[in-house]
Parts: C-alpha cells; structure tokens; sequence
C-alpha cells in the first residue's frame, strides 16, 4: 500500500481527474460530478461511487442514478441509460493500480533500453503488430519520451511509456507484441517504466481493462495494489 503521501497523491489525481473535491473520494454512496471533460466516467473505489459527466448533464444525471445502490448505478447499462449513451461508447470495467517505492517488487529489465529517433521504425511496425485499439490504450507516442523498448530476433517486441512523467502520479502504458506474448516482454518494459517513475519520486499508475488478464496480472508482479475500478463513457 502507497505511504500517506502516496496516497494524498492518487486523491488529488482522482481528484482532478473527476472534477471533484477530495472530501468526495470518502462520501458514502454515490456522487455526481461536473467532470473536466468531453466524456463521462464512474470510479468505484472503497464501494463509493463517483460518476463525473460533462458540463450540463449533472442534473439530469443525479436525477436518472437516484434510488440506485452502487452496484446498481455501476452496472454499464445503467450509466449508459443515466448518460444516455450508446453501447459500443462504454468503456471497461478498468483495473486502476498505483504503487510506490515500497510497493515495487523489482524484476529483470535486461534487454530493455530507451527509444530514439532511430527506432521509429521499429515502433511503426510494432504499432501495426497490436492493431490500433492496443496500440490507443497503451497511450506510447514516440514524440513523447520516455518510451522503453525490447527487442528480440532484431524486431521490437514490446514497448512502455509514462504519461506526465516527473508529475506526482506518473502512468505506465505497455504494448506487446501479439505474436510474443507470455514471454516476459511486456513485463520487462513495464518494470522499467515503473522504476522510472518512482525514481523521478512519482507514485507509478497502471490502468488497463479488466478483461485483460495477462496486462492485470503484470500489474500485480510489478506490485500494483487496485485502487479502484472505472468505466468510461466516450462523448458522442
């Protein structure tokens, strides 16, 4: 579990992130925010329930979740029905994982090297690889360092970001390729991604659906505890 001052971190990310105060991370029940952006999105964390939409639609919103349990506001198709979304625009549910410096369980990072100019190519080819859904939820852009990669039999076979590198929170993407799966890779970039980040002092976050066992379960190897658990509802 992240120190105190970890954990004042992810409130203040969460915080941001939902457009709400952090007083609301502990009110019991369900709360309705006014969120920053142009879509929606519901963080279930220590069974309470926080659903941010975009400006205007808090009311209505309120309106449509009252009388509801979490559980039963959580449920995708009654925050489609609340936001009146379409299906295919509901995103998740989303494992959401944080660790710090104590959390961190070290693994083999061999192999595994920083990306430069010189290897847009292989980062292209990989990108082609995993598909564009992957390679969107990985969130890795070449213009915007640091990107770790490994290679194997001369082509890259994985790839890690962080967003908001050096900000309290720092987020890790991973991308594997498909046909090198279960072999390590994806966890190798990762573990480099994460140290990074705790060693620019950030508290390292891990997002990635709950469907996705295999990326769930380098989370929990690299020692991210759940914090909560999202879905997101794209504008639309």
């Amino acid at each position: 579990m992240p120190s105190s001052a970890g954990l004042a971190a992810i409130e203040a990310f969460w915080a941001g992130r939902l457009g709400c105060a952090t007083a609301d991370l502990h009110r019991p029940g369900i709360s309705v925010a006014e969120g920053p952006g142009p879509g929606a999105f519901a963080l279930l964390r220590a069974g309470i329930l926080i659903v941010a939409v975009p400006h205007g639609r808090r009311p209505a919103a309120a309106d449509r979740l009252r009388g509801l349990t979490v559980a039963e506001a959580f449920a995708p198709s009654r925050l489609r029905a609340a936001l009146g979304a379409s299906p295919s625009s509901v995103i998740g549910p989303a494992y959401q994982g944080f660790a710090d410096a104590a959390d961190y369980r070290p693994t083999s990072t061999e192999g595994v090297r920083l990306l430069g100019e010189a290897d847009r190519s292989a980062l292209d080819a990989l990108r082609l690889a995993a598909g564009p859904i992957a390679w969107e939820h990985s969130a890795v852009d070449p213009d915007r360092p640091p990107v770790f990669g490994r290679f194997a039999g001369g082509a890259l076979v994985a790839a890690a970001t962080l967003e908001d590198a050096g900000e309290p929170v720092s987020s890790v993407g991973v991308l594997t390729h498909p046909g090198h799966r279960g072999r390590g890779h994806g966890r190798a970039v990762a573990a480099a991604a994460t140290r990074a980040a705790l060693d620019a002092g950030s508290v390292a976050h891990y997002q990635t659906l709950d469907a996705n066992a295999p990326s769930v379960a380098i989370a929990r190897a690299l020692g991210f505890g759940r914090d909560a658990t999202t879905l997101a509802v794209r504008p639309g």
